[in-house]
Formats: structure tokens, sequence, C-alpha cells
């Protein structure tokens, strides 16, 4: 996957050296998305830096919001949680121009994450059940909302088993 995106972007690079669209929000979004899946997520955060003019702008490419999320995304990885908070927060803020984006459900569940990484389970667990109620009637085989289920019920067991302890 990695070779085939950075295949991809070099090819799109030298087929479009003049669209600034490609060269401050497409590419960079490849290129961060890349180095996610590595884990250097301050790498992704340093090539997400050039897209901020550019995260909700419209293009056929990629859904608005892609550079946000995966910003938001990177700044949980490195632990930045008040950071990936704030991106996640930024695309809910703007819902009216990512109505269709894929990132708007998605970050719900990045604020779900972040605000279980800061301890705060009454904010994750709703996060995680406006998250759930999206995908209701999704297939349940996608592997993001399977990965979210079993982080809602891990989170719910703890904070009920805690609660039992306190009310003793």
């Amino acid at each position: 996957m990695n070779a085939r995106a950075e295949h991809l972007s070099k090819t799109l690079k030298r087929r479009f050296p003049l669209s600034t669209l490609l060269a401050n929000y497409t590419l960079p979004a490849i290129q961060a998305d890349t180095a996610i899946r590595k884990k250097d997520y301050q790498v992704a955060i340093d090539i997400l830096q050039r897209c901020v003019p550019y995260d909700l702008a419209s293009h056929e490419d990629f859904p608005e919001g892609i550079t946000i999320y995966l910003r938001g995304v990177a700044y949980l990885g490195i632990g930045s949680v008040k950071e990936a908070s704030a991106q996640f927060e930024n695309l809910l803020n703007h819902r009216g121009l990512i109505a269709l984006s894929p990132y708007w459900p998605l970050a719900h569940l990045g604020l779900a994450r972040a605000a279980a990484k800061a301890h705060d389970t009454d904010r994750s667990l709703a996060e995680y059940r406006e998250v759930l109620s999206f995908w209701k009637n999704a297939d349940p085989d996608v592997p993001v909302l399977s990965q979210a289920q079993k982080e809602y019920r891990k989170l719910d067991e703890s904070a009920s088993s805690r609660s039992r302890i306190v009310s003793r």
C-alpha cells in the first residue's frame, strides 16, 4: 500500500506540477496517511502543516476534512490529546461544509478516543454512543465499526465495574 501510494504521488506530481490543491492538499494527505500507517505521527503532523489553509477545501478526489482528521489522528498518536480534540472538534464545528464527508462521524470517534486517553469516561462513552448511532445500520464487518464497538464495550464495562466498587 505504501509503495503504491508513493508511486501514485510521484506520478501525480510529475503530471500536474502546477496544481495548488494537489501540492497543498492531495499529496500531503497521501503522505500523511502513509506516515500514520508507519506510526510516524510527528512526520504526519509536519507534512500536514502546509494544508492548514486548504483544510476545508472541496476537492473531487478527497472528501472535505481529510487533512483535519489525519492531523487529529497524528496528534492522538503522539499523545497530544488537547491538540487532537481541537482537530476533531474543528471538523464537527464545520458540519455544514462537510455534510457528506465520512470524516464527520470519524471525528466523533476521534473525540471518543481522545476523551478516553484523557480519562474523561463520560464524554468518551457519549461520543462512542454518537458514533454507534450513526452506524447502527452499517455492515457489522466494517473494521472501524467493529473496533469502535470493542472500544466502547471495554470502556463501558470498566466504567460499570468502577461504579459498582464506588457504590459499595
